[in-house]
């Protein structure tokens, strides 16, 4: 956790705890059946996560239940139970570390209080059949579920934007402004008022039975993301395997022409001395170089056309550290500033670490390459890792503070043949890290804000046969 990132926190726990200490004294305690029953419904429904398209992002079905106890109790109560739902499902049921979990619970109360003092200073009157009819409640309750939404993920994305250094409005854009989300709130919101009259009808009981279509949903939510998320990997992956066996043909021809190549040109430098030395060893030189560069390419050729992957546990925290003190010493990587921002909660993951090793060297050295031809004056690589909020994805971002990738350029970086590196570049090493991902079910993206350097963030299943 950065800096920027604990300062973020801190305030937001700070202003919590501020805003508990004043609610405490308004409790009433008499009613503490009504409390407790509210608290296991909405511990209930935190088992209903659901991520968000880019995996950073990600929020419960409990909103739906949080909208009841807003509307249904004194803001006091309905603050202290849904925050401490939030916290004690953060810790047990997420597992997420303490300042996740600390975070989680403390901009609840915020979100909870601030919506909670929206609807009543609209005037808002529920708890009945009869008053759920009134037009004044419903467009408090409405005012103070936009303000409770805004607020929620407006917080979530602040810290999402600190944590990987792109700006709040796109960060907030990228995981809660698309349609199907915003679509997904309504319905959420709209599932409120008959979560009420079940439960004011039916009491307990009547929520859990409630509790049953909410699965369903979370259920068409999740395969809605997967299909998406399929969609794209379909797309690159048949674009790219239309080129795989032209590639691996290629690499085959180009490996049987280059041996011989190499083997004469390294003879005539060692015989340069016997035949005009300058112009021969000049020529041979040459040879040898546009040599070693045709083998670097075949290589490559190989890799992009190799999808086998040999899976085993590791740790993706050690695998960076190796990978940085490995490259470190090469020239290019002499004036780089490397800082890690590793979370040490990481689990062992499924991976094939020399694949994955592989990216994370061909990212490195791409930073690495871009920082020294735009002459960056402070040249500097960060490096984190993290999980997602349901720990179901480990992600591991490699950015820099070079000059960034071109707009138009961004939907083409793990296209084969495409570089713009000019004659230095041949286009095949982020389209071999891309297969790579693909083959563990994981998958690979690029983010580059206006002046903003340039972030790629793989993605990885926490457990086999889990794509994340």
């Amino acid at each position: 956790m950065n800096r920027s990132l604990a300062a973020y926190v801190t305030a937001v726990v700070a202003v919590a705890v501020a805003i508990l200490a004043v609610l405490t004294f308004r409790l009433d305690w008499t009613r503490r059946d009504l409390y407790l029953t509210w608290l296991l419904a909405c511990l209930l429904a935190e088992h209903l996560w659901l991520s968000s398209i880019t995996g950073k992002g990600s929020h419960s079905m409990v909103s739906t239940f949080n909208f009841v106890v807003i509307a249904l109790l004194p803001a006091a109560a309905a603050t202290w139970i849904v925050s401490l739902a939030a916290l004690i499902a953060s810790f047990i049921f997420q597992k997420r570390v303490w300042y996740r979990a600390l975070f989680n619970g403390a901009q609840m109360v915020i979100v909870t209080a601030l919506a909670s003092l929206v609807f009543h200073g609209l005037g808002g009157e529920l708890g009945s059949i009869e008053r759920l009819r009134q037009a004044q409640s419903l467009l408090a309750w409405l005012a103070s579920a936009l303000v409770y939404q805004g607020l929620n993920t407006g917080l979530v994305a602040g810290a999402i934007a600190l944590q990987t250094r792109q700006s709040w409005r796109q960060t907030w854009r990228e995981n809660f402004g698309y349609r199907d989300e915003l679509l997904s709130w309504a319905a959420l919101f709209l599932l409120s008022p008959v979560a009420l009259a079940v439960f004011l009808g039916l009491g307990f009981w009547g929520l859990i039975l409630f509790y049953v279509p909410l699965l369903f949903i979370r259920d068409a939510h999740v395969r809605y993301i997967d299909l998406v998320r399929a969609q794209e990997a379909l797309i690159l992956k048949e674009r790219m395997a239309a080129k795989g066996d032209i590639a691996a043909k290629i690499a085959h021809d180009l490996g049987n022409y280059l041996a011989p190549i190499m083997a004469r040109a390294q003879m005539l430098i060692l015989d340069a001395n016997k035949l005009d030395p300058e112009k021969v060893a000049r020529y041979a030189q040459i040879i040898f170089e546009n040599g070693a560069n045709m083998k670097i390419l075949t290589r490559d050729l190989s890799d992009f056309s190799y999808n086998e992957v040999q899976m085993m546990s590791g740790s993706l925290n050690q695998l960076v550290r190796q990978t940085v003190e490995f490259v470190r010493p090469q020239g290019k990587f002499q004036k780089v500033q490397f800082q890690f921002e590793l979370d040490e909660s990481l689990p062992q993951i499924p991976m094939d670490p020399a694949r994955i090793q592989q990216v994370l060297m061909n990212l490195l050295s791409n930073a690495a390459d871009a920082l020294e031809e735009a002459g960056t004056a402070d040249p500097r690589v960060v490096v984190r890792t993290g999980l997602d909020s349901g720990g179901v994805t480990a992600h591991l971002e490699v950015a820099d503070n070079g000059p960034g990738i071109a707009p138009e350029n961004l939907s083409k970086v793990f296209e084969p043949r495409f570089s713009t590196k000019g004659l230095k570049g041949h286009g095949f090493g982020l389209a071999t890290s891309f297969n790579i991902l693909q083959g563990h079910r994981g998958r690979l993206t690029v983010a580059s804000p206006p002046g903003g350097g340039a972030t790629f963030t793989m993605f990885l299943p926490v457990r086999q046969g889990k794509s994340e």
